[in-house]
């Protein structure tokens, strides 16, 4: 079955990964994919097909006769491999705000199959329905071995999982899995799972870095700094919006306990102020959009993820609702000028 919400693509990075770990054994990547290696195209911000992405690992995995190679590419990804999403997790606190800003942003990293997650007394459950689309057994793998490495990356530790579930029939060799995982690994299920335990949701990041978000909020204090004589409410609220933003869109209910306020009394100050909490909201946004759109160094999904949409085309509707032209044109205009 065609999943037709999806785009089915990865970071292009993940082509990266494959050809270092390549040229880490000694190989050339245009000598071993070919014309694979050739069909890629590192400047589309998309990424590539995960057609493309399968057949690359099933041609390195040829060449080597290695069927678990999947999981040593995936062993050198890092946080900042994943992007804005990546450096959003290395200023988290905990595996547990790593994985909700997983599970809002997991299309910007991988549009292939939806992940959803599954709460128990002792455990979480991350799972992706191969039933609906099935990338294949390489994609699969190499896509659960990455998010246990950026967990193990950010955590120190790898006893990150307690249970791994992997579509399709068994390998005839299971201890490299057994091994790499370092937990109880399945095969056969038709959906591909990360067990993690609720302790293990708690542990410290060794990786945190508040400073990743403090860079992110530069542009959230330029936003106040260019409106010096607003009510104080208003600064208060624009503020608290800014800098929940990346989190998912905040209401009025979780700005209204950031600023150790009542909802009712908020939307009062606001009201008193000639204001509401939706013009605000669309006023940083907008504002925000602006500054984010001249750093280069953000692309076009960064900035939707970092104001709050789970999905490219929506910021970029919505952008182009207040302007009148796309977020790519209006970066062209500032680029060209």
């Amino acid at each position: 079955m065609i999943n037709t919400e999806k785009t089915e693509r990865v970071p292009g990075v993940f082509a990266s990964l494959l050809y270092d770990y390549l040229q880490s054994r000694g190989e050339q990547p245009q000598a071993i994919l070919g014309q694979l290696y050739r069909a890629v195209d590192s400047s589309d911000p998309r990424g590539i097909r995960v057609k493309l992405w399968s057949d690359m690992l099933a041609l390195a995995v040829s060449h080597f006769n290695e069927p678990d190679l999947g999981l040593n590419v995936a062993e050198t990804i890092r946080p900042h491999h994943l992007g804005t999403l990546g450096y959003l997790a290395t200023a988290c606190p905990t595996l547990a705000e790593v994985l909700k800003r997983l599970d809002r942003y997991q299309r910007l990293v991988y549009d292939v199959v939806s992940m959803t997650t599954h709460l128990a007394p002792g455990h979480v459950d991350l799972v992706w329905d191969t039933a609906i689309f099935d990338p294949g057994k390489l994609v699969n793998e190499t896509g659960l071995a990455i998010v246990i490495q950026l967990g193990r990356t950010l955590t120190g530790r790898r006893d990150v999982a307690t249970l791994i579930t992997i579509p399709g029939p068994p390998p005839e060799n299971i201890e490299p899995y057994l091994k790499w995982f370092g937990c109880e690994v399945q095969f056969g299920a038709s959906e591909a799972l990360i067990r993690v335990s609720r302790e293990a949701m708690q542990i410290p990041l060794m990786a945190a870095d508040a400073n990743v978000v403090a860079v992110m909020e530069r542009h959230a204090i330029q936003l106040l700094d260019n409106t010096p004589t607003i009510e104080p409410v208003i600064a208060q609220v624009r503020q608290a919006i800014a800098r929940m933003l990346h989190d998912g869109e905040p209401d009025l209910t979780a700005v209204a306990i950031k600023l150790h306020s009542s909802t009712r009394s908020l939307q009062r100050l606001l009201n008193s102020a000639d204001s509401s909490f939706r013009a605000e909201l669309a006023m940083v946004r907008q504002c925000l959009a602006e500054s984010y759109l001249r750093d280069r160094g953000l692309s076009i999904a960064d900035i939707a993820m970092l104001l709050g949409y789970s999905e490219h085309s929506a910021f970029s509707r919505v952008y182009k609702g207040w302007t009148g032209i796309s977020p790519a044109d209006r970066r062209a205009s500032i680029i060209s000028n």
